[in-house]
């Protein structure tokens, strides 16, 4: 067996020493690392609440949009007036038949085939087109009352433009309005 060296075992434990080394973090290094982290995170959120706000509130608009548009197209294609009303809270019924004032349609609206032209969803008599509740962050007017109606031409009933209005409970969030034309056509608009 031949014999190492004193030169040979330096050697060998000067590569023996550098494989050795600890491979990790100091905890200077977790400190740092974690403070810079608790800063971005603080910056982002209010930024990620805000984007998850305004996708709510685009979102729901769109929804309204959609909905006026089945409802114009299946007057159309039924011959027969179709209603939209704002939805009650608890139930699947309209929440009035009220077609005048500013009224709340923050828990979503029904839109539906009135057979017996009483302005309010009966489950037995009407054909239910369809229902929607609204994210309970926003809120929804409508300034014509409880219900609007899309007659078989696709125009709408009343002589003059009515305004939906959806607002975000995020105050730094403008709200959206959708005008509707006697038309039956809709328009949005970020004031």
């Amino acid at each position: 067996m031949a014999r190492l060296s004193d030169k040979d075992l330096c050697q060998d434990a000067l590569n023996h020493s550098d494989t050795s080394k600890q491979k990790g973090f100091s905890l200077i290094e977790l400190l740092v690392t974690l403070v810079i982290s608790v800063i971005i995170i603080t910056l982002a959120i209010p930024a990620f609440t805000r984007w998850i706000s305004q996708n709510e509130l685009s979102s729901s608009a769109l929804l309204f949009r959609h909905v006026m548009s089945d409802a114009r197209s299946e007057a159309v294609k039924l011959g027969r007036p179709v209603r939209l009303c704002s939805r009650d809270d608890a139930l699947l019924a309209c929440a009035g038949t009220s077609l005048s004032g500013t009224k709340d349609w923050s828990h979503g609206a029904i839109l539906f085939l009135d057979v017996n032209d009483n302005r309010a969803y009966e489950a037995n008599t009407d054909l239910l087109l369809r229902a929607f509740e609204l994210p309970t962050a926003l809120s929804a007017t409508w300034n014509r009352g409880h219900s609007l109606s899309f007659l078989p031409s696709g125009r709408m009933n009343w002589g003059s433009n009515g305004t939906f209005k959806l607002t975000s409970s995020n105050e730094l969030i403008s709200p959206v309005h959708l005008v509707v034309g006697i038309q039956g056509r809709i328009r949005s608009f970020e004031p």
